[in-house]
């Protein structure tokens, strides 16, 4: 997925698991989480396919632009930035509050790494 999004010229971020990875060992991700503003032509560009159960992506389009501010550039991959990324686990599905927890102790332990 993420090699997929590397290419992908449409701005998204990505968020959740798989964004909260890159800060703290956590388990795999099992999902992962877009934002998108065009989510017909991203799921085009990832070649994905519609799933009514057992979906792995979860494209989401934002209310605002907030969620694009301050995102981060990781490989050729954009991240949301990882507050923004916390919240999100915070009232996601499954395990994601309890990684959101997770995330903000790390939050709380190296804030002078995020707060650039």
């Amino acid at each position: 997925m993420q090699r997929k999004l590397v290419d992908v010229r449409l701005r998204y971020a990505v968020t959740g698991s798989l964004a909260a990875s890159r800060k703290l060992a956590i388990a795999p991700a099992r999902l992962a989480m877009i934002y998108v503003e065009a989510p017909a032509d991203v799921s085009k560009a990832l070649d994905l396919r519609e799933a009514e159960t057992g979906a792995n992506v979860l494209l989401l389009v934002p209310k605002d632009e907030l969620v694009f501010e301050r995102r981060e550039e990781d490989d050729g991959v954009y991240y949301a930035h990882v507050v923004q990324v916390a919240a999100d686990l915070l009232t996601g599905p499954g395990r994601s509050p309890s990684e959101g927890e997770e995330l903000i102790s790390w939050l709380q332990d190296h804030e002078g790494v995020w707060r650039e």
